[in-house]
């Protein structure tokens, strides 16, 4: 596989230049084959990090309406702050740049593989403003973040008949 390299967003440069902020947006398709998004949060690397690492992220929810931050994020211990812990920088009033743009490209490609119900995406933006897409996952795809935080998520999707 190969990728380009990212210059990301100078918001994102803000709170970690040395490593790539990721939008993680999770989607689901229901029965008759709409994409909806379901729940959508920004990690942020830590202190020296050169990329986004599960044991020293933080995790800010994003309001799926306006791409706005909440102004509380989560340390992996669900420890709440109010700002990034390097570089002190505020959650609060700060609206993630071409949100409607993540928003429809991961839905249009959650269209091209339908079978996989549930995904989470992560994205970014680059400098010029366009989205990346880093990855997607299909399975462990941390909706339990998602669930405490913007949840309930799922209900309408009735997979608790799944066994």
């Amino acid at each position: 596989m190969f990728q380009n390299y990212i210059e990301q967003h100078s918001l994102f440069n803000e709170y970690t230049p040395q490593s790539v902020a990721t939008i993680r947006i999770t989607t689901v398709i229901d029965d008759e084959g709409k994409t909806s998004v379901r729940g959508s949060h920004l990690r942020l690397g830590t202190e020296n990090d050169t990329h986004v690492q599960s044991a020293t992220e933080v995790r800010i929810p994003i309001d799926l309406m306006t791409g706005a931050l909440d102004e509380i994020g989560y340390m992996p211990s669900y420890l709440t702050i109010h700002s990034h812990p390097t570089s002190h920088k505020s959650f609060a009033n700060v609206i993630i740049p071409s949100f409607g743009k993540c928003v429809d490209v991961v839905t249009s490609l959650h269209l091209k593989v339908p079978f996989v119900r549930c995904i989470g995406w992560d994205v970014t933006i680059d400098k010029k403003g366009e989205v990346v897409v880093l990855e997607w996952n299909g399975g462990h795809n941390g909706i339990k973040f998602t669930e405490a935080t913007q949840g309930p998520a799922f209900v309408d999707m009735k997979w608790e008949k799944f066994r």
